[in-house]
Protein backbone atom coordinates (compact mmCIF):
# COMPACT_ATOMS: atom_id res chain seq x y z
CA UNK A 1 0.00 0.00 0.00
CA UNK A 2 1.23 3.39 -0.87
CA UNK A 3 1.03 6.76 1.43
CA UNK A 4 -0.90 9.74 0.11
CA UNK A 5 -1.00 13.00 1.24
CA UNK A 6 -3.74 15.73 0.63
CA UNK A 7 -3.50 19.62 1.33
CA UNK A 8 -6.28 21.42 -0.35
CA UNK A 9 -9.58 22.28 0.19
CA UNK A 10 -12.49 20.19 1.64
CA UNK A 11 -16.06 20.95 0.83
CA UNK A 12 -19.77 20.19 1.64
CA UNK A 13 -22.36 19.76 -0.78
CA UNK A 14 -19.62 21.58 -3.35
CA UNK A 15 -19.38 24.79 -0.52
CA UNK A 16 -15.54 24.91 0.53
CA UNK A 17 -16.00 24.77 4.25
CA UNK A 18 -12.14 24.50 4.96
CA UNK A 19 -9.61 26.23 2.25
CA UNK A 20 -6.69 24.24 3.86
CA UNK A 21 -6.53 20.77 5.49
CA UNK A 22 -3.81 18.17 5.34
CA UNK A 23 -4.05 14.72 5.86
CA UNK A 24 -2.55 11.55 5.05
CA UNK A 25 -3.31 7.70 4.50
CA UNK A 26 -2.52 4.73 3.24
CA UNK A 27 -4.84 2.78 0.56
CA UNK A 28 -4.21 0.64 -2.28
CA UNK A 29 -5.13 2.94 -4.65
CA UNK A 30 -5.75 6.95 -5.16
CA UNK A 31 -9.35 6.75 -5.12
CA UNK A 32 -9.91 4.55 -1.95
CA UNK A 33 -7.24 7.26 -0.97
CA UNK A 34 -9.71 10.05 -0.97
CA UNK A 35 -12.80 8.15 0.04
CA UNK A 36 -10.45 7.40 3.55
CA UNK A 37 -9.66 11.01 3.63
CA UNK A 38 -12.81 12.09 3.44
CA UNK A 39 -14.25 9.56 6.14
CA UNK A 40 -11.87 10.75 8.53
CA UNK A 41 -12.88 14.86 8.03
CA UNK A 42 -16.29 14.02 8.82
CA UNK A 43 -15.52 11.59 11.49
CA UNK A 44 -12.80 14.26 13.04
CA UNK A 45 -15.38 17.49 12.61
CA UNK A 46 -18.34 15.65 13.30
CA UNK A 47 -20.32 15.61 10.42
CA UNK A 48 -23.24 12.36 9.32
CA UNK A 49 -22.14 9.20 7.64
CA UNK A 50 -23.84 10.49 4.75
CA UNK A 51 -22.92 13.91 4.56
CA UNK A 52 -21.10 14.65 1.16
CA UNK A 53 -17.74 15.80 1.68
CA UNK A 54 -15.66 15.80 -1.31
CA UNK A 55 -11.21 16.93 -1.74
CA UNK A 56 -10.90 18.59 -4.93
CA UNK A 57 -7.49 19.10 -4.68
CA UNK A 58 -4.65 17.15 -5.37
CA UNK A 59 -3.68 13.85 -3.53
CA UNK A 60 0.15 12.95 -4.22
CA UNK A 61 2.08 9.59 -3.45
CA UNK A 62 4.30 10.66 -0.77
CA UNK A 63 5.83 7.08 -0.15
CA UNK A 64 5.48 3.87 -2.29
CA UNK A 65 5.18 0.81 -0.04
Amino acid sequence: MDLYAYSGPVELFGKVIDHHWEAETRASTSRKAKSNLAHRYKKDHGYAERTVITLPGKLYISERG
